[in-house]
């Protein structure tokens, strides 16, 4: 059994939904070597890596296994977007049950037809999740639904467009679930005989939304503000902050073999926030059993650190003669 302790950074699942032409693909292209399952076919005037348009559930499924099982350059794939994948699931369960729409199907049970499909998607996405360590971004439109809270009355609030089982799946998977709108503000004017008439004005301030509210579900795992514009390089800054405010790091400790031998070193799983370690300079020389920080020396050998071998982040093998930068999920 392995045990780990404090914050592991990886890369992201993140869901984002909104209205439509507000940005949703833009905003996703601008991802880590982004690499778009395309199934609206609305690509065509962004500058990014796109599969053929496609129009079944197998091909998604083919091309999600492509990307599992072969070498490439993309650190995230794009789904673009899962309403429409939603469309292409309910298209194959008509198909295979002989019937137009969903609804024909006898005792309301369509829906739940869906539901393996989905189930299959989410395991192919998280496949690509922690094997490939590729980010993972969904892209939905929004639609407006009843919402029933139990303990008040019922009111309208945004959700992705996508029937609520398959929604409820993939809210739960994801690290982060945004809604984006555009900013709207409303002004009222007396217009006397006891008439008020309420104007919408702004329209565009486009804002991401992190946090749930009345209006609409979202959720992240960031401690983000709970509105930020719609701007990758917000995001992206704000994962940077999360990960150095709650750094974890392994220590290193320096032992010696013999009277003669030279002094190797070893991992091992104590950490430390970075704010307590000390700072040691390449080239300083360390008495056997000193620890340091793995964010500043990458490597010992014969109590010496070298500066060439400074990572920002490193696994040290247990000879001490060799050390290796972990990639950054960003």
């Amino acid at each position: 059994m392995k045990i780990r302790s404090g914050i592991q950074p990886r890369p992201r699942r993140v869901l984002l939904y909104g209205i439509h032409g507000i940005g949703k693909g833009v905003w996703a292209s601008n991802a880590p070597k982004p690499i778009f399952i395309n199934l609206e076919d609305g690509l065509g005037d962004i500058d990014c890596d796109k599969t053929d348009p496609i129009s079944s559930f197998r091909e998604v499924s083919e091309s999600l296994d492509w990307l599992a099982s072969n070498d490439h350059p993309y650190r995230s794939v794009v789904i673009d977007t899962i309403d429409w994948l939603d469309k292409l699931i309910q298209k194959d369960v008509c198909n295979s049950m002989g019937v137009s729409v969903l609804a024909d199907i006898d005792w309301g049970k369509g829906n739940a037809k869906c539901v393996p499909y989905w189930e299959w998607h989410v395991k192919q996405l998280d496949r690509l999740w922690k094997e490939k360590k590729m980010m993972i971004i969904l892209l939905a439109h929004a639609k407006i639904e009843k919402f029933s809270p139990p303990d008040n009355d019922s009111y309208d609030r945004y959700s992705p467009a996508i029937h609520k089982v398959a929604n409820s799946m993939l809210q739960e998977w994801c690290d982060e679930v945004f809604f984006t709108n555009y900013k709207i503000y409303t002004k009222q004017t007396d217009e006397g005989f006891n008439r008020i008439r309420t104007q919408a004005v702004g329209g565009k301030e486009r804002l991401v939304y992190t946090s749930e509210s009345a209006a609409s579900f979202a959720k992240n795992r960031l401690n983000l503000p709970s509105e930020i514009p719609l701007d990758w390089s917000v995001y992206e800054s704000g994962m940077r902050s999360f990960y150095q405010q709650n750094k974890t790091e392994s220590k290193i400790i320096v032992n010696t073999q013999a009277d003669d031998g030279p002094i190797t070193s070893k991992l091992v799983t104590e950490r430390y926030q970075p704010k307590a370690a000390e700072l040691v300079p390449a080239g300083a020389e360390l008495a056997s059993g000193d620890a340091v920080g793995v964010d500043v020396v990458g490597i010992v050998v014969n109590g010496t650190s070298r500066p060439e071998e400074q990572l920002a982040r490193a696994s040290v093998s247990a000879e001490g003669d060799q050390a290796y930068e972990d990639e950054s999920p960003f």
